[in-house]
């Protein structure tokens, strides 16, 4: 079964425009298009919306890599990772699951929680790791630990 991840991607939404973000569609976006960003046509079918759009996300995880390697992180960055960790952030500094859940674009809170909830689980291995961490140090300097 594959599952639909961009059901909602046509759904309006509603977006605070910072200075830096009016810049960027100033310089990208095509005079007098339909969208911000012109990755489909409005008289596309939904089939060859998606088809662009993986594509086009493609790309985008391609450029979002180069970039993450050229300032030094040494992680495998895409466009689900800067969701997660958006998300993650705005979580931990005290952002509404409302909020969350809106600029994530999910239909329902359930969505959300789930979402939200599967990141305190890797949350809480990396806490474990840490805690038992002085063991793999002690070990390899040559000391007992005792």
């Amino acid at each position: 079964m594959v599952k639909n991840i961009t059901q909602n991607l046509f759904l309006p939404r509603s977006i605070y425009f910072s200075p830096e973000l009016k810049q960027i569609i100033k310089r990208w976006q095509k005079p007098d298009a339909e969208y911000i960003f012109q990755l489909v046509e409005a008289n596309w079918d939904a089939d060859t919306k998606h088809k662009n759009i993986k594509q086009v996300i493609k790309m985008v995880n391609k450029y979002i890599g180069l970039i993450a390697e050229s300032v030094g992180i040494d992680k495998h960055v895409t466009t689900y990772f800067a969701r997660h960790s958006f998300a993650t952030v705005m979580k931990r500094s005290g952002v509404s699951t409302e909020y969350i859940s809106e600029s994530l674009g999910h239909s329902n809170m359930k969505t959300t929680a789930n979402y939200l909830d599967s990141f305190e689980d890797d949350r809480h291995k990396e806490l474990a790791t840490v805690l038992t961490s002085f063991k793999k140090k002690n070990t390899t300097s040559g000391k007992s630990g005792k």
